[in-house]
């Protein structure tokens, strides 16, 4: 995946920093355009406390099968308290033309990103994208039409990106949580409409724990040496592993509407899209013998009750704000190889700005405050056989998110927010691995 990187990294030699003009450009005297080049660097501190929750049952790991191994015993992936530094990233963005941008985001470190938790890269891209044109944010109605195209390594277009939690919902976890090697392209026409568009590289199929930590799952234990443990499984869409252009690729697209209200206190973005792809047979994975697609999917000879190999997603995202208050939604529809669910989450925040509670010097400590409040669910249609290793991918799930981020100084802030579960067992039961986070994210 480097190879992004350079990609990305040629088009920055002729970039020079320069101040912004009043009107958010770069420029130089006699109003020439000045290229720009800007970094950021973020950390991330917090304290986690995860509900221990265990179920021993007769589902034995796929490696073990022949051998008759132990039966596979499901877990909270790391219950108890933990203080964990869990993000060191680094962000470059170069604005080359009015109409030429082009990014990279390096993360050092990522705990919260990685699966298996214990064995997978430390360090990988998450973003390497260069775009030609102009991309209105969609909230924000334009007054001309506008034409985009993007290449690289970039986020979905159906992604939250003003995420409030450090935490995700579960549909937001589920679809499209990770950035896609692809070619985008959108655009406007008139005020309101606006469409997007993607062919991408399709991130592997695999499953993770819906909480912070990932867990560990097909990990080489005599190598490595597990710290967690398997966690409660979803299936969901993992990291991009490689570049792959003799395979099958995603093509997806959408169109929505947009509104705002004169005084520029309201606005509204309406979204509707549908995405489609082929499953691979298998999609190796790094730090795991257990492989993505269709392989995950058989269950290493103990199958779900797949039919072909086509994977389809069909949603609509609304979200918007009323002055201080801002909300979210989305639901969907999902066919994984005949394997249906369905899910949605809703949120809402309200943004408390505050004179400044005390004071450090001259700097005012505690501007602001932001509640939240999410709800998300998944329905899975379909039932797993009893001997399937991973029988929680058929379950259904509810999630509860509430907690609040408080703005302490510029680029510092805590995050504080609690997890309710209920993961309802096929065979009867109702399981709530809850979790809690403080988050210190101090950037630069």
């Amino acid at each position: 995946m480097w190879n992004m990187v350079v990609v990305a990294l040629l088009a920055l030699p002729a970039v020079t920093s320069g101040a912004p003009a009043p009107n958010g450009e770069a420029a130089a005297p006699g109003g020439a355009w000045r290229s720009r080049f800007t970094w950021h660097l973020e950390g991330k501190l917090g304290i986690r406390s995860s509900r221990e929750v265990r179920l021993e049952g007769e589902y034995v790991p796929v490696p073990a099968r022949s051998g008759g191994g132990p039966v596979l015993v499901r877990e909270t992936p790391d219950s108890g308290s933990s203080l964990e530094l869990s993000k060191i990233a680094v962000t470059f963005d170069a604005e080359i033309t009015p109409d030429i941008r082009a990014g990279v985001k390096v993360h050092l470190l990522d705990l919260y990103d990685r699966n298996p938790t214990s064995s997978d890269d430390r360090v990988f891209l998450r973003e390497a994208w260069v775009q030609f044109g102009r991309r209105d944010d969609v909230m924000t109605p334009s007054r001309e039409n506008s034409l985009y195209l993007l290449v690289g390594k970039a986020p979905r277009f159906t992604k939250q990106r003003d995420r409030r939690l450090e935490s995700y919902g579960l549909l937001s976890n589920a679809v499209g949580r990770f950035e896609q090697v692809q070619v985008q392209a959108g655009g406007g026409f008139g005020r309101h409409f606006y469409w997007r568009a993607h062919l991408a590289n399709p991130n592997p199929l695999f499953f993770r724990d819906p909480n912070a930590l990932a867990g560990d799952n097909g990990i080489p234990d005599a190598e490595i040496g597990s710290a967690y443990g398997t966690g409660f499984v979803m299936l969901y869409d993992a990291k991009a592993v490689d570049i792959n252009f003799s395979g099958q690729f995603e093509a997806g697209g959408g169109a929505g509407l947009r509104f705002m209200s004169e005084d520029g206190s309201g606005s509204l973005d309406s979204f509707g899209w549908y995405f489609h792809r082929q499953l691979a047979d298998r999609q190796p994975l790094r730090g795991t013998s257990i492989s993505g697609d269709l392989e995950l999917l058989l269950g290493g000879g103990i199958p779900l009750p797949i039919s072909g190999r086509d994977k389809t997603e069909l949603g609509f995202t609304t979200k918007g704000r009323i002055r201080d208050l801002r909300f979210y939604a989305q639901v969907a529809q999902q066919d994984i190889a005949g394997l249906k669910r369905r899910g949605y989450e809703l949120e809402l925040a309200y943004f408390f700005e505050l004179p400044g509670l005390c004071a450090s010097g001259d700097t005012p400590v505690v501007n602001w405050i932001q509640p939240a409040l999410r709800y998300s669910s998944i329905d899975n249609l379909f039932t797993a056989p009893h001997d399937y290793p991973y029988p929680a991918i058929a379950w259904d799930w509810t999630k509860l998110d509430f907690g609040f981020r408080i703005g302490i100084i510029r680029g510092v802030d805590v995050t504080v927010e609690y997890s309710r579960h209920s993961m309802k067992l096929e065979e009867g039961g109702v399981l709530h691995p809850d979790e809690f986070l403080t988050t210190l994210r101090v950037s630069h």
